[in-house]
């Protein structure tokens, strides 16, 4: 199997350095009551859901001695589909509010997360010439995977933000590991673009 050589281009510039910067907090992730949709009824038991959708794509073109690959990861959220029940928007007060706002916020990390896991999972793979597609595919089936299994597991945790002390503490988990990525004030990676080239005959 024939090692890749692998350089990544970030827009926004992610990852452009070493020295760490300050940490991101709950208020670095843009997501407010307006990015949903109130609704009278709900179609489970959730006050709130976010709807998260990740646009993955690639374009390839080959030479004699080398194949390069174009990739992008766009984050997008869906009003439309973000539901939150009407009643609670009218009802709840200020701080019961802001709890489940963050709540949804993580789950929006989240994905901020499957971003960088993205970057560095391609960084370090070995991808062959004739098998870069099927490699690349399930390389992001995998991080979809992880991502959900996170997801599944902070909503079981916490009974979707109902207890209290596991959702605070689920919280520094998914902010700690967001921040382990945070270099020199570079954004949250709403959109990762990648440049791979792997040596080789040129592809069919």
């Amino acid at each position: 199997m024939k090692k890749g050589i692998l350089s990544l281009v970030f827009s926004a510039g992610l990852l452009s350095g070493f020295a760490q910067s300050k940490k991101w907090d709950w208020q670095d992730i843009a997501l407010s009551w307006s990015d949903f949709t109130p609704r009278q009824a709900m179609p489970d038991a959730r006050t709130a859901s976010i709807y998260i959708h990740n646009a993955f794509s690639w374009e390839s073109s080959g030479r004699a001695d080398q194949l390069t690959i174009q990739l992008k990861s766009a984050l997008t959220t869906d009003r439309s589909k973000s539901m939150v029940k009407a009643a609670f928007l009218k009802n709840a007060s200020r701080e019961e509010k802001e709890a489940l706002l963050k709540h949804e916020k993580a789950h929006l990390a989240i994905a901020y997360l499957k971003q960088y896991w993205l970057q560095d999972t391609l960084l370090r793979a070995s991808l062959d010439l004739q098998n870069y597609k099927s490699q690349i595919r399930q390389i992001n089936t995998y991080l979809n995977q992880k991502a959900d299994s996170l997801n599944a597991a902070y909503d079981k945790a916490t009974k979707h933000s109902l207890i209290v002390a596991a959702q605070k503490e689920w919280e520094d988990k998914i902010l700690d590991m967001l921040n382990a990525y945070r270099q020199h004030n570079a954004p949250l990676p709403r959109l990762v673009e990648l440049t791979l080239s792997v040596p080789g005959k040129q592809a069919n």
